[in-house]
Formats: C-alpha cells, structure tokens, sequence
C-alpha cells in the first residue's frame, strides 16, 4: 500500500450567498411539502433557495364527460385535442435567486445529494472522496459530518433506502457502499463488476428497489442487479447483468418491478425485473442521454416504494428535455379506462409497443447535467450556462387518445386477420424460460430494421387521409412545426403542432413562455425530413445564470504569495494567498454580470499576462504550497516537505503587512520581545499559528487540567498507603469508579448530536491512557482518551502527541511525588511568556491578526497517495469555528466534535509547530561568490562619487584579506555590504558616522546595481545565470 501523506488545504475564491453556484449543478432535491429546493453544484457549495410565492392564476381543468362508447370517447378526445391549445398547470409559487442559503463546506465537486431523514438532513456524495452528513433543521452552518473513509476514488452517486434509514454510494473506484445513516459507517461494501477484465467497474449511476436489490451502471454497459442479502464473496450478491446498451449506462431508476436506464448510445430502456428482460425501448433521443427522473423521483435515483414509471423525463447532451407519458401502457392504465378488458397478455405487449408519448419540453443551448421535477407543474434543468425552470405540458388527453386509438385499430386488425392471427398461434413456440440464469440482451436495439412499419403499423392504412396542397396533390415541400418524437427515433407519426406557412397569422408581438401552436393529429405519418422540431417552451418561465465570479486561469509571482487570477467575467485579481485577501483588482469593462465568450477570455488572459509582468518580483524562491484551482476557486495546499521553502524577512513582512508589526502586537511589546529586520520568518509556521493559535491554548488548558488531576489522583494514592510511586492499576480503577459517580450526576446536553455517536466507538482495550482520570467540566481532555487503545490512535496525530504527553506526567509523579504540578511539555508559538516557555525579550512570533483573514475561510486537512485518486478530505471545517474555540467545550455539541475531529486528524507536523513551537529549519543551498572593488576607471566621466570621477575617486580602505565566500543563498545584499566594512583596514568616515553599510555603500554585479534587500539566490539566477562564483563589486554611491 503506498505511503499516505497528509496536509492542510484552503479555499478562496468568490462564492454568494444571494446568488447562483458559480459552476454547474449536478444535483438537485426538492422539498414536495415546503417547495425549497436543494443544489448541490461543481463549485462544493450546497443552496437552498427561497421561494417568492407568488402563484399565477388557476387553469380550470377541462371537463371529462363520461362516454362507454369507445368509438365516441375516441371522437371526444380528437375533437378536444383539435380545438385546444396543449396546456400546462400553474406555478404553485417562483424562486428568488437573491435569497438563497450557502452551505460552503465542501472543495470539491458535489456529484448527487439526497434528502433524508425526513429532510431533515441532506447527504452529499463529493469529489474529494468522502460523504457528508449537512443538517438541515438548525442555523449552525458548521454542524457537518464526515461519514468513514471507505471509497478511494469520487463518490458519483447516491441511493436512498428511506425505509430503513439507509443510503448507498457508488464511486469511480468500482466500490459500491450501504450507509447506517445513525453511525455514519457502512455496514456493507462490495466490488461492482464489469464483466470483462478490460473494462472499468467504475460506478456512474445507482438505484435501489426501496428494499434488497441495488442496480448500478457505468462504462462496462451493462447494468448490475445486487442482492445485498446474498453474500458479497466471489461475486456472489450478483443476480443478473442486464445487456443491451452500446455506452456508458449514466442514469438509473428503479422500483419494485422495473428498472428505466439512460445511456451514452441515446437510448433509454424499461427493463422488467421478473424477467430481467427489456419490456420497452426508448430512441426519442439522438444524443447520450445524461438524466432521467420522475414526478416521483425529487432527484435521479430516488424513489418511494409507490413509485412508478407512467410518466418520466429525460434531458442529453445536446439540451434536449423530453417527456415521455406512459400513463396509458397496460401496467398503469386505470381499470374503468380500460378498452378491451379481454386483451390477453401478448395483445397488451403488441399494444404496448406503440404507446408512449414523447413530447419535446425544452431545448437549452448546452447539456443537461441534471433534472429535477416539480410535480406536473414544472422541471428544473441544469446546464452548463444557468439554472432554467420549465413549465410541463399537460399531455394525458393526448395520451389517452394514443391508447384508444391504438387499440382500435389492433382490434381491426385482428378481425380482418383472424385466421392469420390464429395459425400463427397454433405455430408459435413455447417460451423457453431456461434463459432467465444467463446474460440477457435487448435484440432490438442491435438490429437496423425500421420497426415502424411492423405490428400495427399497418392499421393506419384505414384512413386514406394524406397530406395534400390546394390541389389535393401531394405536397412534398412542406414544412411542419412538432414537438413530439417518436419513441422509436424520429417525429412522431401521430401528431404534429401545424403546416409552417399557418403560424404567421398566428404570431403576435406578445413574447409567449411557451409555444401556443395548435396540435394536428395525422392520420398518415409525414416524412421526418419535412416536420421543424420545437419545443413545448419557446423559453425558461425562470432562468438563474450561473455567477461568472468562477477562476479559470492563474499565474504564481515569483515571491510565491501572489497569484494573479483572471475571471469567467474577465476580472483579474492579485491575490495574497498568505493573508488570504485580494491586493489588487482589475475590474472588466463588461460588467461583472456577464460570462465572456472563450475569445473575450484569450484575450483578458493576455491582459492578465501583462499585469503579471507589471506586478512581478525578482525573488526566486521555490513553491512553500500548492495553489490550483478547484471547483471555480483557489484551492491552495501544503505539505511536510514543501512548507519550508519560503522566509520572509522582518523588515520587508512590515512594510507589506504592518499589521503584524511587533509594535502592533501587545503581549509582544509588554514582554519587551525583539526583531531585527534581517530575522527570517517561514510562511507556514506564521500562518499555521495564526489560524490554529486558539486552539493551541484550548490544548493548553486541557494539558494544565489534566496535569492537576493527574496530581490529585498521585495524591491520593499515597495517602491511601500505596506508597510514594504512582500505581497505575490503581489509577485506572479510581478512574473507574470517579466515572460511574459523575455519569450519574451529569446533566444531559441540549446540544444533541447523537445522530451522529459523536463520541467514537473506540475499542475499551487497555493502554498506558487508561490510567487517566476524567475531567468533569472538560469531557475531551482525559474522558475520550482513557479508553482510547494504543491500536485506535493514528501514528501521524496530534492525539498521539497528547498521549506521549501524559505518560510523560505519570511518570514524573511516579518518579517525583504530587507536592508540586509536572511542567507542561507544551511550548506555544507566542509572544506571552506564560505560554511560549521563554524569558523577556525572547524572539517576536508575529501572527496574521485573526480579524485579517476571512471567518468563512474553508480549511481541509487532507491525505494523499497513489492510491487515491484525489485529496481525501478528512476534517473540514471554517475559521470561524476555530477562532471561536473557548476552554471547555460542552459534551457532544459541535465544538466538541470539532476538538475530537483536530486531535485525530492533524498529522504531527502540523502538531509540533503549533503545540511545541518546533519547526523544521529548512537547509538552505549554499551560493560561491567573490568580492571587488570596482574599476572607476571604466565609469562613464557623468558618474561621480565625493565631486570626483573615474582615477580620481578616492578607494575605499583596503580589505584584510581575500573576499572569496561561501554563504547560504537567502542572503542579503545589505548582510554582503555590513561584511564587507567589517574587513576595511580602516575606518571610513560613514562609519565614524556609524552610517549603515547600505546608506553609503552599493554592490554591482555585470553592471546591475543591486538592492539591498536581493537574496545571493535572486543575484544569481535573474543576474549572473551562470554555474560559476558570483563576482560582486562593491563601491561608494554615486552623487546623486
């Protein structure tokens, strides 16, 4: 297994409360009884958004007489679609894109969510690896968590099992997992299959039936059916393997009896699960098909157990949504509508064949990520360019219509066929059921033929009706408008919307939402190349582009702090990655509303090159972090080995960040301490202490209580008789007993997160810890680790540093006795010498006042290997939540979790800083050079020193020696220019001045004068760019 590293990760970057997700949305739910709907975006941000009810007069539904004559209520409905416009219900209430919620707690891509618990909590399923728990029902922001580490590679999809309050994942790693949603843990996990040794078992959609089976699809193109009840061993929990899709299977529903699934090969198909055979094959689409759902289905992949396939909506690549109305196929047509209740099985399948509705609801100008209904009012879909909400046509009269008429016309048939009909039953086989235990295949979708010329194709043969011009010919240049497909690829054969040259007495300067064009039936289809396709809404009733405030280019400066940005809407931005704040910004001329074209964007992308160059500096220095973008945003990360790498001299951290001046800070000035502005400073122990500074002295306090009651307890022991030396049996059994006391006495916390067992269920086994005794008013100093085992502690933990810390204070009791405390082997990184370890006048420690950085700031401690396959987040949470941290924390609220989460998961490197003060120094790499002084004689007669030029300007004293040195590279020119009057033979007046080196002394190096705060390492890479010693000239200056 590779070597797991762990690291810290930042977020910045630009993401709204009271706007739309700067990315995508891949997700969506809604909330039937509230109407709030539920986002969850490529940018990592879940919203909620607030409704406006504002609800648009009530449609009266159109009157249904009842009528037992089919050849009438056939004649009803034809009259009825003939004379009224295709009709949709009313919204129930309008979204305002202006009040929305943030759930800022993620850094990577949202791929599904899923409301559970009686909405009350939401699930996400992420990018970064991990699931996580948001809760809904309260206003804390911060109250997240994280489900166990299982999968290793993006979480794609999500699958509740509502009844048994259980959720299921599927991930690109094959690894298909069923969540207990009260522990957070799995309580089964397998392998999806693909069959085929070559090709991935990667998971892309998930579905379950609302009990035992699960169905999972992905790039093998087949569809698995688990049965999560049979062991996972060898393979075993797969029932069947569903065949007949030439793609990627990318979107599944399932219920008890069925199975819909969306593929790449633009086909959608209804496969019955008693014979795990395709009872219906779906072309409407020419393009993959990317979503599916259904009124009952808030969001892909969910459903009740009530749940049918009458009616379900499907979007692709292209744009296309399109409704597909089933309300009529034998398995939903309602008994008293039914036309022959005689039909036997094989003539519902023949009927079946034909219906199906497919009406075009809206053409968007990119893919549709995801869909997501309301109802049969209206349907939300997801592009790459916005958020549209489109109102659902009322098609069930038509769909109505299409079953009577369809059953007519079999009924013909079968008169004038009768005898045909019955010697083909009296030749046909019997069904060999043997099959039902081997792969099965959908055979129509690997033939060619045109099947809609078979089966009852040939009863439309019975009205000669044709499509004719003025002079009753055939007219074979006329365009018709349709919004209905065929479900076997093409316009549909049975209705179109009307002859194109009639629309233009029809057009008004009124802009209508959707297209009020009248419905034609045709009684004899139109050649596909003569019929326009429309859609039902000519536009979206409300669109919500997404915010263009997204980052799609970067350049790191030279003093690897700033990074210069460009916008979707061609902003740029200096920002301090360091201070997490934007120095410099280039607003565009376009506005910041608008999204630029891809060539608007090249050629701010050259602008933003420019202000690089104007902004760059001359250090070279190499990456102290990572800095890339991430879901639209900033995602800058750093690790062990790197975070060395960059030192920032006092004198210039003041003049660019005065605020962290020693003068500026308190504590420091109180205890006298001192900075020189040739002192060096990492980045990372500055800006780890500033953001962890508050619970470095929350740790503090616990070790101070701990180290007391461990005392008290050492104490006690000896006055008992046990003698001087601490028994540690007898300590744990005292701790025992002081438990069970206080477990009784305790108060029960109103801040309940037992949802989520926010103590963990560590094993009680024995350990050194276990002789520690508890802390009443602080839960988390002792109470968690006593019966934590050594074998539950990670290595690499700020946990496991405590725990060496409390061995430590036993066995200085056993050794020492309990007269006085043990010190504290904690050092922080502070200017108050209560805290730091050290006397007046010790070294300044300067911080990033907390108030500079942003609350919001999302932090992540992260692990890596070759084995995953991105960051895996592992503690997330706001600075906010940090800053906010105050000794002790309530049992089982959100801080205290907080605090557990922390000390299992900051790596030790990040520990040993921040508790003990101790930071790698880094090695830097030594520089050669040589020093001279310059040749006056080769200045141009211009330049003078003291009124004189060229043989005439007075040397500088002569060196004691030879100047050929060696010296570490982030040294700098003034250091040069102090040793270089330090080996003067003599004393020149500016020094008698007591003048410093820099005010009257300048070093050259190939004729460039040098600054006094340029590093040996700049000098040579940006002046001398050669492999040999730098050769430095030093002089007086010149006359100004």
């Amino acid at each position: 297994m590779a070597r797991v590293r762990k690291g810290l990760s930042y977020v910045l970057g630009d993401t709204g409360n009271h706007e739309n997700h700067i990315l995508p949305i891949n997700a969506m739910q809604l909330l039937a009884h509230t109407g709030h709907l539920f986002t969850g975006g490529r940018d990592g941000v879940v919203k909620v958004w607030s409704l406006d009810r504002q609800p648009e007069a009530e449609e009266s539904p159109l009157p249904e007489e009842d009528c037992q004559d089919v050849n009438e209520q056939l004649l009803k409905l034809e009259t009825a679609i003939l004379l009224t416009l295709l009709q949709h219900k009313s919204l129930k209430c309008r979204y305002d894109s202006l009040a929305v919620l943030n759930r800022n707690t993620h850094f990577d891509w949202i791929n599904d969510i899923k409301l559970v618990d009686k909405d009350r909590l939401l699930v996400t399923a992420l990018a970064d690896l991990s699931l996580k728990l948001i809760r809904l029902d309260t206003n804390d922001e911060n109250d997240v968590h994280k489900f166990q580490n299982v999968h290793t590679d993006y979480v794609k999809k999500l699958s509740l099992i509502s009844l048994q309050n259980l959720v299921v994942s599927g991930a690109l790693d094959g690894a298909i997992a069923i969540w207990d949603l009260k522990t957070l843990k799995p309580i089964l996990h397998f392998q999806n299959q693909s069959g085929k040794p070559h090709l991935p078992s990667s998971v892309y959609a998930l579905a379950n039936n609302q009990s035992n089976l699960i169905s999972a699809g992905g790039p093998s193109n087949t569809i698995n059916v688990y049965d999560r009840r049979i062991s996972r061993e060898g393979g075993a929990n797969l029932i069947k393997r569903l065949v007949g899709h030439q793609d990627n299977v990318r979107c599944l529903l399932m219920n008890s009896d069925y199975i819909l699934s969306g593929s790449s090969d633009s086909t959608v198909k209804l496969w019955d699960m008693r014979n795990f055979k395709v009872y219906k094959n779906f072309e409407m689409h020419d393009d993959p098909v990317w979503s599916l759902t259904t009124p009952y289905a808030l969001a892909p992949g969910l459903l009740d157990g009530n749940a049918d396939f009458s009616v379900f909506y499907s979007g692709d690549k292209a744009g296309n949504v399109v409704k597909t109305d089933l309300n009529y196929l034998s398995l939903y047509v309602p008994e008293e509508e039914m036309v022959e209740p005689t039909f036997s099985t094989s003539d519902l399948t023949v009927v079946d064949e034909k219906l199906g509705l497919c009406t075009l609801v809206a053409k968007a100008c990119s893919p549709i990520v995801s869909l997501c209904v309301e109802k049969d009012t209206s349907i939300f879909a997801s592009t790459y360019n916005a958020l549209n909400r489109y109102y659902v046509p009322d098609t069930r009269q038509m769909a109505k219509y299409q079953y009577y008429r369809t059953c007519v016309d079999y009924c013909v048939n079968l008169d004038a066929q009768v005898d045909d009909d019955h010697q083909g039953v009296l030749e046909g086989t019997t069904t060999d059921q043997s099959d039902l235990n081997s792969e099965f295949y959908d055979i129509v979708s690997h033939l060619s033929m045109d099947t809609n010329n078979l089966d009852i194709q040939s009863s439309f043969s019975n009205y000669p009706m044709s499509v004719t011009n003025a002079e009753g010919e055939v007219d074979e240049n006329a365009e018709y408008n349709s919004m209905f497909l065929c479900i076997n690829g093409g316009p549909s054969t049975e209705f179109v919307n009307a002859y194109k040259e009639e629309l233009k007495g029809l057009k008004t300067q009124e802009t209508l939402t959707v297209d009020k064009t009248p419905v034609e039936i045709l009684l004899n289809p139109i050649p596909a190349s003569q019929v326009i396709s429309i859609a039902f809404n000519s536009e979206a009733i409300e669109r919500f582009p997404l915010s263009p405030k997204s980052i799609v280019a970067k350049k790191m400066l030279n003093n690897k702090r700033w990074m210069v940005v460009l916008y979707h809407n061609g902003d740029i931005c200096i920002w301090d990655v360091f201070i997490c704040q934007v120095i410099k910004s280039y607003p565009s001329k376009t506005g910041s509303d608008k999204r630029l074209s891809d060539d608007e964007l090249k050629e701010r992308a050259r602008v933003m090159d420019q202000i690089a160059q104007e902004n760059q500096t001359l250090d070279t220095f190499s990456n102290w972090c990572e800095v890339e973008i991430r879901s639209g945003k900033l995602l800058v990360s750093f690790v062990e080995t790197s975070s060395p790498n960059v030192e920032i001299y006092y004198d210039e951290m003041v003049k660019l960040y005065p605020f962290m001046a020693l003068d500026k800070n308190e504590p420091a000035k109180e205890h006298m301490a001192r900075a020189s502005d040739d002192e060096r400073y990492p980045l990372a122990l500055i800006f780890l202490n500033s953001i962890f500074h508050q619970y470095a002295l929350y740790e503090l306090k616990s070790d101070e209580k701990a180290r007391e009651e461990l005392r008290i307890s050492a104490t006690k022991l000896k006055t008992s008789g046990t003698g001087s030396e601490v028994d540690l049996s007898s300590v744990s059994s005292t701790v025992e007993e002081t438990k069970r006391k206080r477990l009784f006495s305790r108060k029960s916390s109103k801040a309940n997160v037992s949802l989520l067992s926010a103590k963990p269920a560590f094993s009680p086994a024995p350990s050194v810890s276990s002789a520690i005794s508890d802390l009443a008013d602080d839960p988390l100093t002792l109470t968690e680790t006593s019966s934590i085992s050594d074998q539950n502690i990670a290595e690499d933990s700020i946990l496991k540093l405590i725990l060496q810390n409390r061995q430590k204070y036993i066995d200085f009791y056993g050794q020492n006795g309990s007269k006085r405390v043990a010190p504290s082997e904690m050092f922080l990184y502070s200017n108050d010498i209560a805290v730091n370890g050290k006397d007046e006048g010790s070294l300044y420690c300067p911080f990033i006042p907390v108030m500079k950085l942003p609350g919001n700031l999302l932090i992540i401690v992260f692990e890596n290997s070759q084995d995953l396959g991105n960051y895996r987040d592992v503690c997330s949470f706001h600075l906010d939540e940090i800053t906010e941290l105050n000794y002790p924390v309530q049992l089982n609220s959100t801080k205290c979790h907080l605090v557990q989460q922390l000390r299992q998961t900051l790596p030790k490197w990040i520990g040993n800083p921040i508790l003990f003060n101790k930071f790698p120094q880094k090695e830097w790499p030594k520089v050669a050079f040589q020093l001279f002084e310059a040749d006056y004689s080769k200045y141009p007669a211009d330049k003078k020193i003291g009124g004189k030029a060229q043989k005439k300007i007075k040397r500088l004293p002569p060196l004691e020696s030879s100047l050929k040195l060696t010296s570490q590279n982030m040294l700098r020119v003034n250091k040069v220019l102090l040793y270089v009057t330090e080996k003067f033979e003599s004393r020149t007046s500016e020094m008698k001045e007591k003048k410093r080196p820099a005010e009257w002394l300048e070093l050259e190096c190939r004729g460039q004068i040098l600054e006094p705060t340029m590093t040996l390492q700049t000098i040579k890479t940006k002046i001398w760019k050669s492999s040999s010693d730098i050769e430095l000239f030093f002089r007086r200056k010149f006359d100004s």
